[in-house]
């Protein structure tokens, strides 16, 4: 995605995964497979996923709050135990440390800026709000099989800013000499930024971006392995 990136992932030193609940891509056995892929091959192995937050999408799909908490709850819940086992596996000592998700990541002061940041730019308008809401927009109908309102994407655009910190600048939030954000499919958000949709919130040199394909064999796309 960036010039960077292919230099970072070949120096191995800091990989964040992301991790999707209720995304038929991220089960347990697959989270397990990714990161014991991962550990041997990074010095640094991160997951990020959401967090209670993962509970508001299916509250405006119409699911009753206790219930969607409680269910949000053990799926998250299982990602990271996964994760967390498969680290544990490798070596990892307190693999808890290396599992984050978006509420916890407001104690540390760059990813609290950086989001003020892109709260800010969202309300601004232009090129960077437009990409957050139509990706906003395609994720809710991708969830309920309609378009969704007006108000559900304002409601769910939050949901994606949580992770524009991570692809602006994820080695100072994570405190790693380099970092390289991976995901399952290219990220159009973090694409516009790259592009200069907001310059602010411009990836930093030591931030990459690959894709994991297939989930099965997980191999780095972009890699020159």
């Amino acid at each position: 995605m960036n010039d960077a990136s292919g230099p970072l992932v070949e120096r191995a030193e800091s990989v964040l995964v992301g991790v999707s609940p209720f995304n038929s891509a991220y089960t347990a056995g697959s989270v397990r497979r990714m990161f014991a892929w991962a550990a041997p091959r990074f010095s640094s192995v991160h997951m990020l996923t959401a967090g209670y937050e993962a509970a508001y999408r299916l509250i405006d799909h119409g699911m009753p709050a206790g219930e969607a908490v409680r269910r949000a709850t053990k799926v998250v819940r299982e990602l990271r135990n996964a994760a967390c086992t498969a680290l544990r596996a490798a070596g990892y000592t307190a693999p808890e440390r290396h599992v984050h998700v978006w509420t916890k990541l407001e104690e540390r002061p760059r990813y609290r800026e950086l989001l003020a940041v892109a709260h800010a730019a969202y309300r601004e308008g232009g090129a960077f709000a437009d990409v957050c809401r139509r990706e906003t927009a395609r994720a809710c109908a991708s969830w309920s099989g309609s378009e969704p309102t007006e108000a559900e994407i304002e409601h769910n655009v939050p949901y994606l800013l949580a992770e524009v910190p991570l692809f602006t600048d994820s080695a100072t939030i994570l405190g790693t000499s380099s970092s390289v954000f991976v995901y399952r499919h290219r990220l159009p958000v973090a694409q516009a930024l790259l592009d200069g949709a907001e310059p602010a919130l411009t990836p930093v040199p030591r931030q990459g971006f690959a894709v994991l394909t297939p989930v099965e064999t997980v191999a780095l796309e972009g890699s020159s392995s």
